[in-house]
């Protein structure tokens, strides 16, 4: 969970699109030579590579409009900047029915494509590489509104698509951000999205969890952060992310994030934040992620973030269908408790060094600020019991050779987790097993089994609240 300023709100009807591909009308575009900075309100060619730029390389302010790369590259400044300022190699300021086109390459910015407001637009073909947040390669230390190789915020309706993003962060290689519904992502390839939030001197940046409040502060953001593909919100809905590649990145390879459900007195967050909810994760590879400072990151995850279900809760009503998640660090697919009404279906879940599929079961905490500051662990006060993920389906998987169990519920019983027709060669409990299914609880373990969950006190991953685009 990070956080970013929040663009000013956009009246759209966000018409569900799931899986349709919204185009630009064509329009002729003239082949031009272009240079850093320019603001763009016509279609064009580009004629020659720019940069590196000392802010921004492309900037789009018309809707309607087409603009293609022609192979060319844009370049920034992000290995010399040394100002607060953060840079975006193309930036959709605002912008409906555009298109940006590669074959084309843009590197060394904050971020390499931001779309930021707007609707219906479509980036594809283009190679995002080497964005990373300035702050990591220089030490100025800044808002960390960027990270990302592409990044979509508070827009809906577009399609990222035919894309490769690499070596960016260290938020992500691609992300959807605050209010983003409907949008696809499609046929891309985001790997060795690996950068660490380190300032050069080898103090943690100012990006993401934790952090201190922006610029100036010195930054206490989590190291390891970088996901392949982040579904962030908070309220980011009914997107479909398809077809994917993901490999060996940092944390996550795709993730879907929490929001934060009852913001504690004095938060900057204020309000209650929308739930991410009805959100699609489909036929995608993932693989070989999560190996990084701690070797924990899952393939496909649905974060816990806490204090579970005090200050953060997790996204609901995600549909995991038909992906191929192997060799990653820890989980295979990861449903953390809270989260419920999942679909886990016809995936196939191998060799990961978790679980194939980790259902996480109910727990108890200490409310805040109630621990027991003389006897580390205890609470003061008796402690509050918490719901595991429960409501789920889960159906037609397959899996083996995973390090702990191909299918793992840590619900008594499975609670109302509907587990039918997997093909498991080991699972905890014989309820994973159920209805068609296979898999043996290897011997020693027992039918418990269970893994121990966060106790959410405010240390777990991603817990703490600031701002970020003012959103977690």
């Amino acid at each position: 969970m990070r956080f970013r300023r929040t663009i000013g709100v956009v009246s759209l009807t966000a018409v569900p699109l799931m899986g349709t591909l919204v185009l630009a009308p064509t329009a002729t575009a003239a082949v031009e030579t272009v240079s850093c900075g320019q603001r763009v309100d016509h279609s064009l060619t580009l004629a020659n590579d720019i940069g590196p730029c000392p802010g921004d390389g492309l900037v789009i302010t018309a809707s309607g409009i087409r603009v293609e790369l022609n192979g060319h590259t844009i370049t920034g400044s992000n290995t010399t900047n040394q100002t607060p300022n953060e840079q975006v190699g193309i930036r959709l300021a605002n912008v409906t029915r555009v298109t940006v086109t590669g074959p084309g390459t843009v590197k060394n910015f904050d971020a390499g494509v931001a779309v930021e407001e707007g609707a219906e637009n479509t980036i594809e073909g283009l190679t995002a590489t080497e964005n990373i947040n300035h702050s990591a390669l220089t030490g100025a230390v800044n808002d960390c509104f960027f990270g990302d190789g592409i990044v979509v915020f508070d827009s809906p309706r577009n399609t990222i698509a035919n894309n490769t993003a690499e070596n960016n962060g260290p938020f992500d290689g691609i992300g959807l951000i605050g209010n983003s519904d409907d949008n696809v992502v499609r046929n891309n390839q985001s790997n060795d999205n690996r950068s660490l939030n380190r300032l050069p001197n080898g103090r943690n940046g100012p990006c993401g969890p934790f952090q201190g409040g922006g610029a100036g502060t010195g930054g206490v953001g989590r190291a390891d952060q970088n996901i392949g593909i982040r579904v962030e919100g908070p309220g980011a809905n009914n997107n479909l992310v398809h077809d994917n590649g993901v490999d060996n990145n940092l944390l996550d390879g795709i993730s879907v994030h929490g929001h934060v459900c009852a913001p504690p007195a004095g938060s900057p967050v204020g309000q209650p934040q929308p739930e991410n909810s009805g959100n699609v994760i489909r036929n995608n590879t993932v693989t070989n992620n999560g190996f990084g400072l701690t070797n924990n990151g899952d393939g496909i995850a649905i974060l816990r973030q806490g204090p579970f279900g005090v200050t953060v809760c997790p996204a609901q009503r995600t549909t995991i269908q038909g992906n191929t998640v192997t060799g990653n660090a820890d989980e295979g697919i990861f449903l953390p408790a809270l989260s419920s009404n999942n679909n886990v279906r016809a995936n196939v879940v191998n060799d990961n060094g978790g679980d194939g599929i980790l259902v996480q079961g109910p727990f108890t905490i200490c409310p805040r600020g109630q621990f027991n500051r003389n006897a580390p662990g205890m609470c003061n006060v008796p402690r509050e019991p918490r719901a595991g993920s429960t409501d789920n389906q889960l159906v037609g998987n397959r899996g083996a050779g995973n390090g702990h169990h191909d299918g793992h519920d840590d619900n008594p019983d499975c609670d109302n987790n509907q587990w039918r027709g997997n093909r498991f060669v080991t699972v905890n409990q014989p309820c994973v097993a159920q209805a068609g299914g296979s898999g043996k609880i290897p011997p020693g373990l027992g039918n418990a089994a269970q893994r121990p969950n966060d106790d959410a006190g405010g240390n777990s991953e991603e817990a703490q609240l600031g701002q970020r685009r003012g959103r977690p």
